[in-house]
């Protein structure tokens, strides 16, 4: 009979305390995230050639079509995300971008990248420094386009999503997903090459003139101080990589790039005219790799670049050529999050100023091809 009693005791008790227990552990897990603070999240973005101005950024009604590369704009601490801006309506004019975080009281004011961006198509590189931030963050922004003299002429509203490093773990592999390769640093060289950036030198060479015409100087017994220094540009450029990894541990790929070489008969010496000879390449690549969950790597252990026949006329022979491809064993690959795939390796030589890094977006549209680029674009 005590040891009854002593058991109700401990029931009723139970029964007290359970409500106040779960209550706790509720309010543990459902406890919101505090508010963001939107000064501190605009103080902590990085944007490069970007000025910070106070107060109401400006805002006229929308006037011309501009578009962005972007519906939702990922960041990631430690990489930058490159976002793309475009409209063929401003030809000969030069403009600027505003971008404000909601509620903030300042906003930035910002040049696109001049090497990169044109009158018609502007390119900036977008990062955050998470000190002070309690990763995994979302905010909105509004981004407007502006002229010279701060007229602005169109606009969009994104969100930013900010993810954690190793907060998420994800498979490299989901039906419709592309890796699209955003840029490439290369030691302290921030974004050494990117879709659409050449990558080359200037040279010179020599030539003749001869009332008003190119000609050989040999030839025509022409004095070598009388020979004409012509300068010109060599460049390759990746327009387009993209990766599919399935789960069955295969892959497949493709590096479109375009170079640009001299053509040294087709060029004027008179009036310093360089012509050049340019090609498209579309070099497409298959493969297998291995995934490890457990530190979320990759390893590449097998890669079969595509081949065609070249004919070269002036042999009159035909040559097999291979697609060119830059991933492979050679390199590291981390999964960082769920959208971003860093690729490492060596450019040469060894140290801080030889590693290669290149970052690749996780992007769920299907790949558009538009003269050989990347070619989804957002209002």
């Amino acid at each position: 009979m005590k040891t009854f009693r002593f058991l109700s005791k401990i029931l009723v008790l139970m029964l007290v305390i359970l409500p106040f227990v779960l209550s706790c552990e509720e309010k543990s897990e459902n406890d919101p995230q505090l508010p963001l603070d939107p000064g501190l999240v605009s103080d902590r973005l990085r944007i490069p050639l970007a000025v910070k101005r106070t107060g109401e950024m400006p805002k006229s009604p929308k006037i011309t079509d501009m578009q962005m590369d972007k519906d939702t704009i990922f960041l990631l601490e430690d990489f930058d995300n490159r976002i793309r801006f475009r409209n063929s309506d401003l030809k000969g004019q030069e403009w600027s971008i505003y971008i404000q975080v909601a509620g903030a009281s300042s906003y930035w004011d910002i040049e696109p990248d001049p090497e990169e961006s044109s009158d018609s198509l502007g390119v900036i590189y977008w990062g955050i420094d998470p000190n002070g931030l309690d990763l995994p963050i979302s905010f909105d922004v509004d981004i407007y386009i502006h002229d010279r003299n701060g007229k602005t002429f169109d606009n969009f509203k994104r969100v930013v999503k900010v993810e954690k490093k190793g907060s998420a773990s994800c498979t490299p592999w989901s039906s419709g997903d592309q890796w699209i390769w955003l840029y490439t640093n290369v030691g302290n060289q921030l974004y050494f090459s990117a879709p659409g950036k050449p990558v080359g030198i200037v040279a010179s060479t020599n030539g003749c003139c001869l009332e008003g015409q190119t000609v050989d100087c040999i030839a025509n017994n022409i004095p070598e101080e009388d020979w004409v220094e012509l300068e010109y540009a060599v460049y390759e450029m990746g327009n387009l990589e993209y990766m599919i990894l399935k789960s069955d541990g295969t892959m497949k790929g493709e590096l479109i790039e375009q170079t640009q070489n001299l053509n040294y008969q087709g060029s004027d010496f008179c009036a310093k005219s360089p012509a050049y000879n340019r090609r498209t390449n579309y070099n497409k690549y298959d493969g297998k790799f291995t995934f490890d969950p457990s530190n979320q790597t990759m390893v590449f252990t097998e890669i079969v670049p595509g081949t065609k026949q070249v004919y070269v006329p002036q042999t009159g022979q035909t040559y097999t050529e291979y697609d060119r491809c830059y991933v492979g064993p050679h390199a590291t690959y981390e999964i960082i999050g769920c959208r971003w795939i860093i690729e490492t390796s060596r450019a040469g030589g060894e140290g801080p100023s030889s590693e290669k890094v290149r970052l690749f977006e996780r992007r769920k549209t299907p790949i558009s091809k538009e003269n050989g680029e990347y070619a989804i674009w957002f209002d």
